[in-house]
């Protein structure tokens, strides 16, 4: 049985995994079986402590190292920015992740701001070579400008929400079923 710790933190991250999952459904290598065995399997791991069965995670791994899964390097645009969804199910279906905080906190603290701040230092730097000379902000740096961003303190307070309401909530079904839905509903502008 997992410690309930371990299970609120793997909420936390199953929480921006689903965010991320919106991400990966617009992609070319989309595949909603697997993936989705594996989330579902997991969010059952929050609720009742035991682990997704091997051939679910093993099905998982497979499809995350399979070719259907483009390299970084020979992606762009959407098929680019779903690869952090198939960095979040790898990590997610590593046996050697159960019950590490470490790799939970990685995907609930990072993953998703890493993949915004990518997307927002592409928006920005588009927009610095179509204006004209002069018209930037002087003396504001693109991290800055980043982290001033709506999007960014939006997800930032998302997450921040998360945390809290999985913090103070019981891990029954119902419950995180109703977390699920609104915090992908916020984060979506709702």
């Amino acid at each position: 049985m997992i410690p309930v710790n371990s299970r609120k933190q793997l909420a936390l991250a199953l929480l921006s995994t689903e965010r991320l999952y919106l991400i990966f459904e617009k992609t070319s290598y989309f595949d909603p079986v697997v993936p989705r065995a594996l989330l579902d399997g997991l969010w059952n791991t929050v609720v009742n402590g035991q682990w997704p069965s091997e051939s679910v995670t093993r099905k998982a791994r497979r499809f995350t190292k399979s070719p259907v899964v483009p390299d970084e390097n020979d992606c762009s645009g959407i098929d680019f920015h779903g690869l952090s969804f198939v960095s979040c199910l790898d990590i997610l279906s590593d046996p050697r992740a159960r019950g590490d905080e470490r790799s939970l906190t990685h995907l609930s603290e990072e993953i998703e701001i890493n993949l915004l701040d990518h997307f927002l230092s592409d928006h920005y730097f588009s927009l610095h070579h179509h204006e004209t000379p002069g018209a930037a902000i002087h003396g504001v740096s693109l991290d800055e400008k980043i982290d001033a961003d709506s999007r960014m303190q939006k997800l930032r307070a998302q997450l921040a929400s998360d945390k809290a309401s999985v913090g103070a909530m019981n891990l029954e079904k119902v419950a995180l079923d109703r977390l699920k839905t609104q915090a992908i509903f916020d984060i979506l502008g709702g």
